[in-house]
């Protein structure tokens, strides 16, 4: 999957890759789902705040494909997992 800074410099490559060639609609659901990243991710944080960080171990796998994310977009979602993770790390030792 490929990820971009904005939500229009990946097009032309999109619609020129073989993957996407025939199917336009698949670029242009891509490129929806780019769009408002920064009301998602306020959002996401929001949740993992008032949801997630009372009782955090049931969400390990979700905090895990959280932490994981390596889009500079998402460095707040992926901080805010890792302090998470950390919390269940500490509460299995005491």
């Amino acid at each position: 999957m490929l990820h971009a800074a904005d939500n229009t410099s990946f097009l032309p490559a999109l619609l020129h890759s073989q993957e996407y060639a025939k199917n336009h609609q698949a670029v242009l659901d891509l490129v929806v789902s780019h769009q408002g990243l920064a009301p998602k991710e306020e959002l996401v944080k929001n949740i993992l705040s008032t949801f997630v960080l009372p009782a955090p171990v049931p969400y390990r796998s979700l905090l895990r494909r959280f932490a994981a994310l390596s889009n500079k977009n998402c460095a707040e979602v992926a901080l805010r997992a890792q302090q998470l993770l950390v919390s269940v790390w500490l509460s299995r030792i005491t």
